[in-house]
């Protein structure tokens, strides 16, 4: 009997050692399930989350908002268009406003149609000027060398746009 109350024995302490350096790390349920319907959710935009709509263990479906995102950051991607907008457009309104005064003060000079040409490419090279400077594909100095054209070409101050 002492031999074999020596492998029971034996047999516990090896069972005592696995336990404390394998065994208790791993956990395990005789019943454990989860019951669920697997989706994809896609997203429409980007952005940080800043609220979760349903609750815990909520019906979801098709359709329903999940999460509301932040849109701080698209205010303030408008608010910037904006801004744009009304710079161009005070510009327009710049330039439409000396148009009519150049065109009484140069007619008669016999420059008149070279002039409005000039003053058309100085707009459309401020523009292309512009969008490129938007991109970063252009520089500040250029940019403002084309922003001065249109007011050079009304002044008739040579070629619009000219460095």
């Amino acid at each position: 009997m002492t031999g074999i109350g020596t492998l029971l024995a034996l047999a516990a302490a090896s069972y005592g050692v696995h336990y404390i350096l394998v065994g208790r790390f791993y956990v395990s349920t005789d019943d454990a399930y989860v019951r669920a319907n697997k989706h994809h959710a896609r997203r429409a935009v980007s952005g940080h989350i800043a609220a979760i709509v349903p609750a815990d263990n909520a019906l979801v479906r098709n359709g329903d908002v999940i999460f509301r995102i932040d849109d701080g950051d698209y205010r303030i991607a408008v608010d910037a268009a904006r801004t744009r907008i009304a710079t161009q457009q005070a510009t327009i309104d710049r330039i439409a406003v000396r148009s009519p005064h150049w065109k009484r003060g140069r007619a008669g000079q016999g420059t008149g149609v070279s002039a409005e040409a000039a003053l058309k490419r100085a707009g459309l090279d401020y523009d292309r000027q512009q969008a490129l400077s938007t991109k970063g594909f252009a520089s500040r100095a250029t940019f403002e060398v084309s922003e001065a054209g249109p007011i050079r070409a009304w002044r008739g101050e040579g070629g619009a746009g000219c460095l």
